[in-house]
């Protein structure tokens, strides 16, 4: 079985501007960290995510933590947050980790 492999890294150029993780690809898990020099959490979700708590889709994501997430399709997985926040993300179509 071929394993794809997905990594990179996001930065957020304008407050409150979500950017996407990746280009559309089928993965088994992806896994985000916020980079530790980030101020805020970041936010990840959906096409519509947004750094107001009150009505994020996503779950906030610590300076120096990370969030694993199931199998999703990683062009639709986005980060919010301040100018300057960014995260490191790291995906595959395998089930090993």
């Amino acid at each position: 079985m071929a394993t794809s492999i997905h990594q990179g890294r996001k930065e957020i150029a304008v407050t409150g501007t979500r950017v996407a993780i990746g280009a559309a690809q089928e993965v088994n898990w992806l896994i985000v960290v916020a980079e530790l020099h980030n101020k805020e959490p970041i936010v990840v979700g959906g096409v519509t995510v947004t750094r107001d708590e009150s009505a994020t889709d996503g779950p906030r994501i610590e300076p120096g933590k990370s969030q694993k997430f199931d199998a999703c399709d990683i062009g639709d997985v986005y980060i919010n947050g301040r100018a300057g926040d960014s995260a490191f993300y790291i995906a595959a179509s395998t089930d090993a980790q």
